[in-house]
């Protein structure tokens, strides 16, 4: 039986998702959680791997098992009331045995947020960044240099490896909300796949053509082969918003 599990959880106290020895991450709260469950280990396979601080909204994984110890309906109750107060289970339901959270995703969709502040906000700062203000146009502009299929691999970190070049392409699709009344907006990427870190390093980019320091045709710099230095965006604004399949998952 294989059974895809949808969650969500906050990041802000893990190190990110995959197992990591001596270390807090979701993976590894998860799993333990199922083996007290279901009386054996499993190792569940993820849609992706977020990094140490990264949110998710809407994660994906799935994992085998031959029998039940609880019945389906009652089994996302069960798990729920064993797992800790950052995670928590929004659905479970059985998938095709060839079903793959991470092989079988053909759209992941991220979202950056920020506020609008001259102080600090205690609140919104744990999920999103603060910006003194936000000059809308350069970083309109600069979005609209996101489209066709591109080499990514310049926003992906030094520590990355692909097995070939044709890795590197993605077509990427960003663009951005501002909630003018509230003070809150994001940025949101979509894409079949992304490179490590590469949407903190997106908007790092962004953020910095708002504060002035580039101005928008730096993306074009960027995909032609130059490489200016700029900061990784926090991942504390990062959310998994959701991931797409060839199936009806988002129940």
């Amino acid at each position: 039986m294989n059974l895809l599990l949808s969650l969500s959880y906050d990041g802000t106290q893990f190190y990110g998702w995959q197992v990591q020895d001596g270390r807090r991450t979701v993976q590894g709260e998860l799993e333990a959680v199922l083996a007290d469950v279901l009386g054996r280990q499993v190792r569940v396979c993820s849609a992706g791997r977020t990094d140490a601080g990264v949110h998710a909204r809407r994660q994906y994984c799935n994992f085998f098992v031959d029998k039940l110890v609880v019945p389906l309906e009652n089994l996302s109750r069960v798990i729920n009331d064993r797992l800790p107060g950052d995670i928590s289970l929004l659905s479970i339901r059985t998938v095709p045995s060839d079903f793959h959270a991470r092989f079988s995703a053909q759209e992941k969709i991220y979202r950056y947020y920020f506020y609008i502040s001259n102080t600090k906000n205690v609140f919104l700062d744990r999920y999103a960044v603060r910006v003194d203000g936000l000059e809308i146009e350069p970083v309109q502009s600069a979005i609209n240099m996101f489209s066709g299929e591109r080499d990514y691999s310049v926003f992906a970190c030094v520590n990355d490896w692909c097995p070939s070049d044709n890795s590197y392409l993605r077509t990427v699709t960003v663009r951005m909300r501002v909630l003018k009344r509230l003070g809150v907006g994001y940025i949101e990427l979509r894409a079949s796949g992304f490179l490590y870190k590469m949407a903190r390093r997106i908007v790092g980019l962004l953020l910095e053509i708002n504060r002035g320091r580039f101005g928008p045709s730096v993306v074009k710099d960027v995909f032609s082969g130059q490489k200016p230095e700029w900061q990784t965006a926090p991942a504390r604004g990062l959310f998994l918003w959701d991931v797409r399949f060839g199936i009806e998952n988002n129940a």
